[in-house]
Parts: structure tokens; sequence; C-alpha cells
């Protein structure tokens, strides 16, 4: 990104107490920087699918949570502060791993004060870069559908379960196939900039199979005219049986988890789950939920700056 908007970032470093610095996850491990989470003052944590960008605030439908707790927030801390190492530009010191191999102790019992107890998981990816790969996002969330015993509603931006050069299938995939065969019903909602694409395939594969429908959202242009990159559905989220849910910043694909910096929770709690299930609700049942027909042929949908 730092290509395509370099000016803000470079004024950054005219403002003091400010430092900014460039991480390339391109030669770390083949992918990008992905991940969207704020730490402050080692006690409070945002993490969720908003880039720190206008249209992010203004005219895309973004998720994400707040959470209060010292000793969830350390453990983001410290994958924070091993991105900032590995992005200070200095050759790294040969004589010992760059990242020190640790085993936290999750998942943390918090008791909050609006939705009583909630047990919290933090996941990273990918997982070559994660200090405790206990957390690695996909193994997470793939636990978590196989889990499922009543429901699973999910929405991303993007679902494209096989990799760019024609891989094998992912876990992520499998899982819902397995809750499906279950006779767990599965809703899936993604955005409407798949039509067209390499997945729109899959997606109308995954919208055949029994207990299984998928939808895609459908937001209208600005009043005020077109808007590149936004008008969209970016929320990155799995919700099960209305009891326990997944939130991050991975879209529903393998470089996400493999190649490419993300990080998420696990947070299992009724109360929040239940207001989770309402906001995906609002947006299944919406006049801008499009159900995927299976024999239907999509065009496109512009988004980018052209």
């Amino acid at each position: 990104m730092y290509k395509t908007y370099p000016v803000l970032i470079d004024s950054l470093g005219k403002w003091e107490n400010i430092t900014a610095r460039l991480i390339d996850f391109g030669t770390l491990a083949g992918g990008i920087q992905h991940a969207k989470y704020m730490v402050i003052d080692g006690e409070s944590l945002f993490i969720g699918s908003q880039n720190f960008d206008w249209r992010a605030l203004t005219h895309i439908h973004e998720l994400g949570i707040r959470i209060r707790s010292t000793q969830v927030v350390s453990i983001y801390q410290e994958l924070f502060e091993l991105d900032w190492r590995l992005a200070d530009g200095t050759p790294a010191d040969t004589s010992r791993p760059v990242i020190q191999p640790r085993l936290y102790e999750t998942p943390i019992r918090l008791l909050t004060s609006e939705y009583g107890p909630a047990i919290i998981q933090p996941t990273f990816s990918p997982r070559a870069l994660i200090p405790d790969t206990t957390l690695w996002c996909e193994e997470q969330i793939v636990r978590l559908l196989d889990g499922a015993q009543r429901e699973i509603a999910l929405q991303f931006l993007s679902y494209s379960p096989r990799s760019r050069n024609g891989g094998a299938e992912d876990p992520f995939d499998g899982a819902l196939r397995r809750a499906a065969a279950r006779n767990v019903r599965v809703r899936l909602l993604v955005a409407d900039w798949q039509k067209g694409s390499r997945a729109e395939a899959a997606l109308k594969e995954l919208a055949q199979l029994p207990n299984i429908e998928v939808c895609f959202s459908v937001i209208p242009e600005w009043s005020g005219g077109y808007i590149s990159y936004a008008r969209v559905e970016h929320c990155k989220y799995i919700l099960v049986d209305g009891e326990a849910f997944w939130l991050g910043t991975s879209n529903a694909a393998r470089s996400y988890f493999h190649t490419s910096r993300n990080a998420g929770v696990i947070v299992r709690s009724t109360p929040l789950a239940g207001r989770l299930l309402q906001i995906f609700n609002q947006s299944w049942e919406s006049p801008y939920a499009e159900r995927i027909d299976p024999e239907a042929s999509y065009a496109p949908r512009r988004h980018d700056g052209e």
C-alpha cells in the first residue's frame, strides 16, 4: 500500500513522537501486511476489518471489536514488536532465530461490564511468523467450524478456496463442507466484487451443496457519484451456533493464512455472538443481498480507480 499512498506515510515522520516503518511481507513470507489493529497504552486493543482510510469510515461496511484487558493486549503488543523489529531494515542476527518460540496461556477468561463472561482466543497468520504456532488462524478457525452443531453464518469480502496456481483446496473450505454434511446450516455472504472473478465458480459450487446458502452483497453506488474501492461490505467474521465467533482481518483465501500478516480473535460469549448475529441478519435479510444462481452469468463490478 505504501507504493500506492506514499505521501501520507512519509509525512508522518515529520511529526514529533511519530515513527513509521515499512515491512516487506513479500520478502519475509511471500504475501502482504494485511493486519489491522491498534494497541493503546498496553491496556486496550482494537482489531477489525477497517483499513486506516477515509472510505472505510464513510463508504464501506466494516466490523471491529475493542477489548480492554492487559493480558489479551500483551499478546498483540508482542506481535507488533516482532513486526517492528522485522521492519527496522537491519540484517537479522544469524546467531539466534528472529522469532523466539513461546506458549501463551490461552484462551483468556474475561468478565465484561456489559456482556458478562467472555472467553478470548487470539489468532494470527502466517504460521511461520508467529511466536506461538498454536495461535495460527487457519487451525483455530477450522477447529471452531468443526465444533458447529446448528448454524454457521460468515461474511467476507472474498472467498477463494483454491490458490492462484490451482493447488489443493484449503482446510477452511473443507470444514464448511463437513459442517453442511452433518446438517449444520451454513450461510455465506460475500461482496459482489467476486462477480466475474476466478472465485465465482467455487462460490457457485458451494451454493449447490445441501444446507449451504451463498449470497452476494450488492451495495449501491454513492448518490454523489462513483468512489473507487468503496461501496462494499468488507467485514470478515464467522459466527457459530450463536455462541462464539471469529473476527479478524483475513479474507477467506489461502494466502491470507499462509503468506500474509493477519490477526484475529475468537470470542465465546452468547450475548456478544447474539449482537453479531443481528448485524449479519441485517445484511442477509436486506434488499442488498442477492442469492447466487449457479446457472447465472455475472459481469464483474467495477471498483478500481481507472
